[in-house]
């Protein structure tokens, strides 16, 4: 049972390239943004970034974090989801922005639909943008665009 634990911990200090994936059970509170919970993850990315790693966030929260601001407990259709995602992507971001800013790094914010990766085109510019953040030592926090997804 070790060796499993001791080859992923083996192959996750070798990674160049590392992908952190937060869910809004963890990024949000009934009240909104957990500052708190955002603030420990940027500390642990800046430190693998200070380590020459690139590192892409995905994270969810933004429908949990505009719930809270509207202080509604349920959202019966997806009209009410959609904009609660308005509301909270950017109470989400600047809370990402705030944290990861103490440590000198900038964050970028990519909203994505299933659109957006299955068209080659498209594809191809989001690569490329994540490519360039990637190269300029930003950290790329990706979310899927709720206000326009189905």
């Amino acid at each position: 049972m070790q060796d499993w634990k001791i080859r992923k911990q083996e192959t996750l200090e070798k990674a160049r390239r590392i992908v952190v994936k937060a869910g809004s059970a963890v990024l949000t509170t009934g009240a909104g943004v957990d500052l708190g919970m955002v603030a420990s993850l940027a500390r642990d990315i800046a430190a693998l970034h200070r380590q020459g790693r690139d590192v892409l966030l995905v994270t969810s929260g933004a429908v949990a974090a505009g719930r809270a601001v509207i202080r509604q407990a349920e959202l019966a259709d997806m009209p009410d989801r959609q904009a609660a995602s308005a509301i909270g992507q950017s109470r989400l971001m600047h809370a990402y922005d705030q944290a990861f800013g103490e440590f000198g790094i900038t964050t970028a914010q990519l909203l994505l639909t299933r659109d957006d990766l299955e068209g080659r085109e498209r594809y191809l510019n989001v690569r490329n943008t994540l490519r360039k953040l990637l190269d300029w030592r930003c950290v790329p926090v990706v979310n899927e665009n709720d206000t326009v997804a189905v």
